[in-house]
């Protein structure tokens, strides 16, 4: 089975525009999936319309593809980044501190057990991933956001060096080679 992507970017300031405009791409994409033989699974197809937190867009669209209706959503998964409608990278900070959380509890639970450098091997494989995968797109986030990764960091560089969970983090990040988020 093949899985096609398709994405399309359209700016313009009249909401009628952008609706007719998107209808009639959508139109010639379907045409050339039909042409190469290629389905769109449209219950898992939705369009996300990016806005300032400050604009509020009072226009339904009504944007359809192979006779059925879009959805509409605030935020999608798109390459593996959570992606929203203002551009602010809540979502994708807010799935990066739950997976960094689940392997900061394992190396507590294991700190006892393993060596440092064992527990740095299982930084770089476990935390590190998430932390640099596509970085340099949402890592402009506000620094709010950005503080609760760095707060995550210092409790794994706390569990790799069985410090206690009030002792100061910033001789430890040098100290095992860690770059903290900012």
């Amino acid at each position: 089975m093949l899985t096609t992507l398709v994405l399309f970017f359209y700016s313009h300031s009249n909401p009628n525009t952008l609706e007719s405009v998107l209808s009639n791409e959508l139109k010639n994409i379907e045409v050339w999936l039909r042409c190469n033989k290629l389905l769109v699974n449209v219950k898992k197809t939705s369009y996300l319309i990016f806005k300032p937190w400050q604009k509020k867009c009072y226009h339904n669209f009504s944007i359809s593809l192979g006779g059925q209706l879009l959805t509409q959503t605030n935020a999608t998964k798109f390459l593996g980044v959570y992606i929203d409608e203002h551009l602010t990278w809540k979502d994708h900070i807010g799935y990066l501190c739950t997976q960094i959380s689940k392997s900061i509890g394992m190396l507590f639970r294991s700190r006892f057990y393993l060596s440092s450098k064992t527990k740095l091997t299982l930084y770089y494989s476990l935390i590190y991933p998430y932390i640099t995968y596509c970085n340099s797109t949402w890592s402009s986030t506000y620094v709010t956001n950005l503080n609760r990764i760095y707060c995550l960091q210092k409790q794994a560089v706390r569990a790799i060096t069985n410090s206690d969970y009030r002792a100061h983090s910033a001789p430890l990040f040098p100290k095992l080679g860690i770059l903290h988020i900012y």
